[in-house]
């Protein structure tokens, strides 16, 4: 409805108006009325009207003067003037204020009204291109988050570049030139956290959000969103030294950040100071070394570049296992470290894992064939719990890794069980990424059938949806558009105008209404919204569909 404010100083004039026009029929809401400008203007600001229609002669302050103090505060709001006098200075002065119509009385209802739907309607339309120019913004916005997700990914893996990468960035509005980077990577998980698979913990999505508000804050860093709940971190900085000291403040903020959760542990490596953009490969490359290790910590920790890793904190002191060789139990080989990578590890970090896992070790690995076989061993039935948790029978977990005892007779040399154990978290990774993308699959269909049930809902939107299946609203944009190639604002159009074409098609109902029943409350931005989706208007689309029938 558009609303309408009256002034008139004549009482049966302004009664005569205010009960002659039908204004909820024509679409208009009578929001108030006045016998002056002066007890008009604070009203006039208190109702805010779409349309002001005004006496030009009245007493204390006119209508020429009631015009300019509202322009000046409402540039949007369209007037009309009523004037008794047909004196071309008072129109000049009505058009140079910005007056929609300068009417002169006596005025038939015939007139007003055919000069209300005329203004009426070009607001409805400046109102549904305002509403189009939002909606193409946060579909835009959708798509650039996409979009940067990706440049950052392809910055980080080499494969754009140093050109192409600054006319990205520059189209992204993303300022990627500096002289210096580093590459921050962090983890916070919850300490007792339920394992699912291809999921992400309240904590993570937490500390993604932490990492986002990082980012506006810090204005040298930038950001994506790494996997399996990480976060990886691109410092800019003018020199080496400014690097190193830009990293311990990132490092310093997210200690603060996981001290304020009790109930959580943090991981962050940092990787290597570089002067070029083609090198914030490498960068990132040292720093997913030293992140490998964080799968066989129980506690916080910090992993910087240059630090010599401690492999004595995993298997004892001095780099020896500890193991009493007389009775060896399979189970005191840090099972839980091997299980921790098969939960969040990815392939790229599957050799540096191994590495360090043999490492830690140290020379009782090489001299042992026995403490090899039961690493080998302890593997195999990590790998076998993981996989029934993962929904697999024993025999079928057993398949998977090529059968225990072939396994076990590949750890004849330290080289041999380095392999054997690769080749396990290997297989039992990928099964996992499989087992995460059928529940992404899974996920996707939810949202979709919510969307399906609930699109004729005008408040439909991302967050919604993205809390109908559990998830945040960046997480599952990133998904959506990952699994279905579409993004979701691309999607609720979809299934909004198919339903719109069956309507118009099988049924007598205006177009207007039909809007409202897919979820447009305003008649003129679903015609936009069709027309862009279909080609043609809604009325060309009913009669060509007309025409096909005959």
């Amino acid at each position: 409805m558009i609303k309408v404010f009256l002034v008139e100083d004549e009482y049966a004039i302004r009664e005569g108006i205010r009960r002659t026009v039908n204004w909820e029929k024509e679409g208009f809401v009578l929001c108030g009325e006045a016998g002056d400008g002066e007890m008009a203007y604070p009203l006039i600001l208190k109702e805010k009207p779409e349309i002001l229609i005004t006496d030009i002669r009245m007493p204390f302050m006119d209508g020429l003067e009631l015009c300019r103090l509202v322009k000046e505060a409402l540039p949007s709001v369209r007037i009309l003037i009523l004037s008794g006098y047909d004196d071309f200075s008072y129109a000049q002065e009505a058009i140079r204020i910005g007056v929609e119509e300068y009417l002169l009385k006596p005025l038939s209802e015939e007139m007003l009204l055919t000069k209300l739907r005329a203004v009426a309607e070009k607001i409805r339309e400046e109102q549904a291109s305002e509403r189009a120019i939002e909606q193409y913004q946060i579909e835009r916005e959708e798509i650039r988050y996409l979009e940067r997700q990706q440049f950052f990914r392809d910055i980080v893996d080499g494969k754009v570049t140093v050109q192409q990468s600054l006319s990205k960035g520059k189209e992204l509005g993303v300022e990627i030139t500096s002289a210096w980077y580093g590459v921050v990577l962090v983890q916070i998980r919850e300490k007792e956290e339920h394992y699912a698979p291809g999921g992400r913990s309240a904590r993570e999505e937490e500390m993604l959000a932490f990492l986002r508000e990082l980012r506006e804050r810090l204005p040298f860093l930038l950001l994506y969103e790494h996997t399996d709940g990480a976060g990886c971190l691109i410092v800019k900085a003018d020199s080496e030294v400014e690097i190193l000291a830009r990293q311990e403040t990132v490092i310093g903020e997210l200690q603060a950040e996981a001290q304020n959760h009790q109930d959580v542990i943090y991981f962050i490596a940092t990787g290597c100071p570089v002067d070029r953009l083609r090198d914030i490969r490498q960068s990132y490359r040292e720093a997913v070394k030293m992140f490998a290790e964080r799968y066989v910590y129980d506690e916080s920790r910090v992993f910087r570049y240059g630090e010599k890793k401690a492999p004595a904190a995993v298997f004892g002191e001095n780099g020896r296992s500890g193991i009493n060789f007389r009775n060896l139990d399979a189970g005191r080989i840090s099972q839980k470290y091997i299980t921790n990578f098969m939960r969040g590890g990815s392939a790229a970090e599957t050799d540096d894992f191994v590495s360090d896992f043999f490492a830690g070790m140290g020379e009782e690995a090489v001299r042992s064939y026995l403490l090899r076989q039961y690493v080998v061993t302890s593997a195999i039935l990590c790998a076998i719990a993981f996989l029934e948790e993962l929904g697999l029978s024993r025999e079928e977990a057993d398949k998977v890794i090529g059968g225990s005892e072939a396994a076990e007779s590949r750890a004849q040399t330290y080289e041999e069980s380095k392999r054997c154990l690769k080749e396990i978290l290997d297989k039992v990774t990928e099964l996992r990424n499989q087992t995460a993308e059928r529940k992404y699959n899974r996920l996707i269909r939810e949202a979709q059938a919510y969307i399906e049930k609930n699109y004729a809902s005008g408040d439909i939107s991302l967050q919604s949806v993205a809390a109908s299946v559990g998830v945040s609203p960046n997480h599952f944009s990133s998904i959506f558009r990952q699994e279905t190639g579409e993004t979701f604002i691309d999607f609720l159009t979809h299934v909004r105008m198919e339903h719109a074409k069956e309507l118009l098609l099988c049924t007598p109902m205006r177009t207007a209404e039909i809007g409202f029943e897919v979820g447009y409350n305003d008649p003129h931005y679903f015609s936009y919204a069709f027309r862009k989706a279909a080609g043609m208007s809604p009325r060309e689309f009913r009669n060509a569909g007309k025409r096909d029938s005959e």
